[in-house]
C-alpha cells in the first residue's frame, strides 16, 4: 500500500512538467455506475515517443477512468473521445510507458497517507530492531 500510495504521490507531483504530446483514440467506452449512479468513461489511447508505439489507459496518475455525476457533461467529455480523435497527453520522460490525460493535485488523502507511511516505517524498523535484540538475549 505504500509503495502504490508514495508512487502516485510521485506522479501528481511530477507530472506537470513531464512531455506532451498528442495520441489517438483506439476505443472508448461510457457506462452508468449501478451503485453510485455515476456516469464513468475508460479509454484506450495510442502514443509515439521516440519511433515506439505505447498503448495506454491510464486517464489521470491513479484513474483509468473519469467519472461525473451529470450525464451531460460526461457525454461531452466521452464526444471529444471517440475512436480516431486526437487527444493531448502527457508521458513520463523517464518511462514512456506511463503517461496520462488529465493532471491530478496532491489531496488530503495522499498528504496524509504518506505523512502516515513516513511516521510508521521508522517505528516498524525500530519494532523490528527491538524484537530482534529482544530474541538475541
Amino acid at each position: 500500500m505504500g509503495y502504490f500510495t508514495l508512487t502516485g504521490a510521485i506522479d501528481k507531483l511530477t507530472s506537470p512538467s513531464w512531455p506532451a504530446t498528442h495520441a489517438q483514440v483506439v476505443s472508448s467506452d461510457l457506462n452508468r455506475q449501478v451503485k453510485s449512479g455515476k456516469w464513468c468513461m475508460e479509454v484506450r489511447y495510442q502514443y509515439v515517443v521516440d519511433h515506439k508505439t505505447f498503448d495506454s489507459r491510464r486517464l489521470s496518475p491513479m484513474n483509468k477512468t473519469a467519472c461525473y455525476r451529470d450525464k451531460q457533461v460526461a457525454a461531452a467529455v466521452f464526444e471529444r473521445m471517440q475512436p480516431g480523435a486526437t487527444i493531448a497527453i502527457r508521458y513520463d520522460p523517464v518511462h514512456p510507458a506511463k503517461a496520462i490525460v488529465y493532471l491530478d493535485d496532491l489531496d488530503v488523502g495522499d498528504v496524509v497517507l504518506v505523512g502516515l507511511i513516513l511516521a510508521l516505517l521508522p517505528a516498524g524498523i525500530w519494532c523490528v530492531r527491538h524484537a530482534a535484540a529482544s530474541l538475541r538475549r
